[in-house]
């Protein structure tokens, strides 16, 4: 039973994945015998939530089948028109969430190894800090493709750097998953293609290194 009954699961899972070179979406390709998105759904369940909502985009209809014959009537569908950065994907599936204004857990739908113990390890430490934002960060040999954590003096988070902004001389730690963030904030576009991302935000905050 977890000790943290408040909280829903927003599991993004619009993405197309052009990199499996595959007309399949992303989030359908399977690990351990089960689709991606599966794991990371079952772990919030197991973690508390109270709800799931799923951030639909390519291959709405064929994602949302596949995912109703295994948990029909246990998530809501939300729906991202464009792909236009997480940011934006978060901002659609807040959207299902009315009124609601307890903690909201964001996971990646194409992340099938995150444990339940991080995700109920990282609740406890938002809770106990009272923070307005709590991530998972990783500390790599090599980050290439990774976003960094960049932290001022005291260890708190300064700022969440994309790999293709970092120089050379950037810290190993990689931005992770999952993570909370307030409602009622607006995220700036970035770069030529004007996407959204969750990662744009400077904040008070803590992380847990898992």
């Amino acid at each position: 039973m977890s000790d943290h009954p408040d909280f829903v699961a927003i599991i993004l899972a619009a993405g197309q994945g052009t990199r499996m070179k595959s007309t399949l979406p992303k989030v359908l390709h399977e690990a351990a015998g089960a689709p991606l998105a599966i794991w990371p759904m079952r772990a919030a369940q197991k973690a508390g939530a109270q709800h799931l909502v799923m951030v639909l985009g390519y291959g709405r209809e064929q994602v949302e089948q596949v995912l109703r014959n295994r948990f029909a009537g246990e998530f809501t569908s939300a729906v991202q028109p464009e792909q236009r950065g997480t940011g934006d994907a978060v901002r659609c599936g807040m959207q299902a969430l009315d009124e609601y204004s307890g903690t909201v857990v964001i996971l990646y739908g194409d992340c099938p190894l995150i444990p339940t113990e991080a995700i109920t390890a990282l609740l406890h430490e938002r809770r106990s800090k009272r923070v307005p934002l709590a991530l998972i960060t990783s500390t790599l040999e090599n980050p290439t493709g990774y976003g960094r954590i960049l932290r001022n003096a005291d260890g708190g988070i300064r700022e969440i750097r994309e790999h293709r902004d970092c120089s050379p001389s950037e810290p190993r730690r990689a931005r992770g998953q999952p993570r909370h963030l307030r409602r009622g904030r607006r995220l700036p576009p970035e770069g030529p293609s004007r996407r959204f991302r969750a990662t744009t935000r400077r904040a008070s905050s803590t992380s847990r290194t898992w």
